[in-house]
């Protein structure tokens, strides 16, 4: 479990996605499952890409919130993107209304990385998370992302417990 303490709000350089953001938001979330070397889904990555975007589609400004940067020299391409999910969980002791916070598909296109686009995303997402009452958030980071959610507060959980997982997809 990884729990934020509040921090920096700034969100510049970020912008809230739309649905025409969709494509080149999944495109950015090819780029870092690539990066982290993760196998294809069956079917591929077009596939895969097919299958994300209608789902974004369909959740995005319900539970699914995306912040974007826009590529200053190409109109309509992105260069770092990152969404927001609510789901409700059972309340614990800590967190009655049980709504938790997950940041998934963080991603730079690698020309501008290392010039805080992700950071400027991440907190966007944080800020909204923020405003909606949303007191915990969880996040998986690569290797390369964990120094930027350290830097904001995330660590390795509660000390109450030890996340596990289990994939039945090996």
């Amino acid at each position: 479990m990884i729990v934020r303490r509040p921090g920096s709000m700034s969100s510049a350089g970020a912008r809230k996605a739309t649905a025409a953001d969709i494509p080149e938001i999944v495109r950015l979330a090819v780029v870092m499952y690539e990066e982290l070397e993760a196998p294809p889904p069956a079917g591929g990555w077009d596939g895969w890409s097919a299958a994300a975007g209608s789902v974004l589609a369909a959740r995005l400004d319900r539970d699914v919130v995306a912040f974007v940067v826009d590529d200053p020299d190409t109109p309509g391409r992105l260069v770092s993107c990152g969404t927001g999910v609510v789901w409700t969980r059972l309340p614990n002791a800590w967190y009655a209304d049980a709504r938790t916070g997950f940041v998934q598909w963080m991603s730079t296109d690698p020309p501008f990385r290392r010039r805080g686009l992700s950071r400027a995303v991440l907190m966007a997402l944080l800020a909204w998370f923020d405003a909606e009452g949303i007191q915990l958030v969880e996040l998986h980071a690569s290797t390369m992302g964990e120094p930027l959610y350290r830097s904001e507060g995330f660590d390795d959980g509660s000390g109450w417990g030890v996340a596990l997982r289990r994939r039945t997809n090996r």
